[in-house]
């Protein structure tokens, strides 16, 4: 007699995985390097690598109901779509509609677009998430890449904002500084591209970051990660922690970031990530267990102590 074995599994652990771990990494940095003060009223978050994520902006909103004040992340990433780059959007508590925040089913979306194509889907659902965005109240900055501006520039962790300058101009910034000082915000800024090479632009503005976040990185699986790594090793960078697939990504991801980095450094071991997603996403490479965001490592300079 067969026996059905059913697991119950919780609709937000599947769809929060990506928010949660950001968390818990601002949690785990603070405890590793005593930085990413959770107490922080104004707490800035740089995001590499983004692709997936960006298919699922609403689930952010969490962030709100779990971080104590006002947040600002930067995604970046080269499948950054064009109709987001250069983009910034903003929501606050008092502006928040959990019905505006529900991701689009993919099969409607398909449907939608009058083709079964992931191509076609993918273009429908970056024209909601883009829909989504103007529905957030904020200045938008330049939609071309060649008009963006992207110079990191220090800010008080403490959450003066004002001294943070961002994309949408000083009026935006003021604005942006007053509402953050009377209800949470959440701000979204997308940068197309590397973060090595966003960063170097010239004449950039970019608010420099409580911490550095790459999920399901595959560091030892794109070499693409090595300038990045130096860039994040050099005095005064801030922590940088990675989630990755299984325990054998990781370690690997850990060995690469020791070999690459340069100057004396501090190191978060890998561990298992308790907001990873509970849903197999096994590969056809191996037979590791694997899912989204399993386990988390990461690295800070050790001058930033």
């Amino acid at each position: 007699m067969s026996v059905l074995l059913t697991i119950s599994i919780s609709i937000a652990a599947l769809l929060l995985d990506m928010p949660m771990s950001l968390l818990w990494a601002v949690q785990q940095a603070r405890a590793v390097f005593q930085q990413c003060d959770l107490s922080s009223n104004y707490i800035v978050i740089h995001y590499l690598g983004a692709q997936k994520e960006l298919h699922q902006l609403p689930v952010f909103q969490s962030l709100l109901d779990t971080m104590p004040g006002s947040v600002h992340i930067h995604f970046f990433g080269p499948d950054m779509p064009d109709e987001l780059d250069g983009l910034s959007r903003r929501v606050s508590v008092q502006q928040g509609n959990s019905a505006s925040w529900l991701c689009a089913d993919t099969t409607a979306l398909v449907a939608e677009a009058g083709s079964s194509s992931a191509a076609a889907a993918t273009h429908v659902l970056v024209q909601q998430q883009v829909a989504f965005l103007g529905s957030m109240q904020s200045e938008a900055c330049s939609a071309a890449a060649s008009t963006s501006h992207c110079h990191v520039v220090p800010h008080t962790a403490g959450g003066v904002q004002q001294e943070a300058p961002m994309l949408g101009g000083a009026a935006a910034q003021a604005d942006m500084a007053r509402e953050t000082y009377q209800v949470p915000t959440l701000q979204l800024t997308f940068h197309k591209g590397l973060y090595h090479d966003v960063i170097a632009r010239p004449n950039c503005e970019i608010a420099s970051a409580d911490l550095v976040f790459g999920a399901n990185a595959g560091l030892a699986a794109y070499p693409s990660w090595v300038p990045t790594l130096q860039l994040l090793s050099h005095e005064g960078s801030p922590p940088a922690v990675f989630t990755d697939y299984c325990e054998e990504a990781a370690v690997q991801g850990m060995r690469v970031m020791q070999a690459v980095v340069e100057g004396p450094m501090l190191w978060m071991p890998v561990g298992i990530n308790p907001f990873r997603k509970p849903l197999s996403c096994q590969s056809r490479d191996n037979n590791l267990p694997s899912f989204s965001n399993a386990f988390m490592f990461g690295m800070a300079p050790q001058a930033v102590l």
